[in-house]
């Protein structure tokens, strides 16, 4: 995949046969999502479609696409992972045979080939009706997960959360080097006796 970075490229004679997608992408942030499992191809790339998707199959962000890539006569496509996290803010162009996408930013120019593969069908994983609620401060609620991180098992990194009314307790433990953290902090919630695990 070549990455033209600096002056002297005419960007513009690349671009004039390839379709604007849209802007203000943030590949940067999609990027730490993708899995480095060669095996499953398709989730080593960002999706392009209804949503900009990324998942190693553990962890998922999606992000809803602005562009309507039905209007402009696309399909959804499939960004090569490679190279694409120095692109915080990027425009992204499509090839007319859709086999490259290419990425802009700045004075920054990435020609892709597109993953020639079947997205896994993310919106599956995704509950569309909740049988219980919790409010809490999103705020606080991250700095106890930056704290508790430390204390856990630096290969899984897992906190444990615990729902009860109006208590949420986050517990992380490293049993190789007798290391624990347990806090409980304040939140709304009709949840009673519930626990759940998620690795950080």
């Amino acid at each position: 995949m070549p990455l033209y970075e600096g002056m002297g490229y005419d960007f513009n004679e690349i671009l004039k046969d390839c379709r604007f997608i849209g802007s203000k992408y943030n590949l940067s942030k999609v990027s730490k999502f993708l899995s480095n499992d060669k095996e499953r191809v398709a989730m080593t790339g960002v999706y392009i479609g209804a949503d900009i998707v990324g998942t190693d199959a553990q962890k998922l962000i999606t992000i809803s696409n602005v562009s309507n890539l039905e209007f402009l006569g696309v399909r959804e496509f499939i960004i090569n992972g490679n190279e694409i996290k120095s692109f915080t803010d990027a425009k992204i162009y499509l090839s007319n045979d859709c086999r490259h996408s290419i990425i802009t930013e700045g004075d920054k120019m990435l020609i892709a080939q597109n993953v020639d593969a079947v997205y896994p069908k993310y919106n599956d994983v995704i509950p569309t009706e909740y049988e219980h609620t919790a409010i809490f401060d999103r705020l606080i609620l991250i700095d106890e997960i930056k704290k508790a991180l430390p204390f856990a098992n630096q290969t899984i990194k897992q906190i444990r959360f615990s729902f009860n009314n109006d208590s949420l307790n986050l517990f992380a433990i490293n049993k190789d080097f007798g290391t624990e953290y347990e806090k409980s902090i304040y939140i709304n919630s009709d949840i009673q006796d519930f626990s759940i695990a998620f690795n950080g």
